[in-house]
């Protein structure tokens, strides 16, 4: 069982809260659907290079393993350094039409 930071600790910052019970239809009904969250990648980026763990360590390490563009659902900081392209999510809401794939596993598609 792993060791998790006092509230007050510096590595607190990588709690979180997740709550998928209104998300996807395949995230529905888990035993895992909602709760506090650790990021220990994050955390253990932390103790291994300090507070400022991001800059510019990351966006080297990817260059250096061949990536150009940083992935969806990346850390904010690392996105707002602008070093890098990256992806971000589009979320629809409201009154659209919706197409069926056939196995919408995720749902149908907006």
């Amino acid at each position: 069982m792993p060791n998790f930071p006092a509230l007050d600790d510096a590595l607190a910052v990588h709690y979180g809260d997740a709550d998928e019970r209104l998300g996807l239809p395949v995230q529905s009904g888990q035993q895992f659907d909602h709760g506090r969250t650790f990021d220990f990648y994050a955390a253990n980026l932390q103790r291994k290079y300090g507070p400022d763990y991001l800059a510019p360590t990351a966006v080297e390490r990817l260059r250096a393993w061949g990536f150009n563009t940083i992935g969806n659902w990346s850390e904010p900081q690392l996105l707002g350094r602008r070093e890098m392209p990256y992806v971000v999510p589009i979320h629809t809401f409201g009154n659209f039409a919706q197409v069926s794939s056939g196995s919408d596993l995720w749902g149908k598609m907006a």
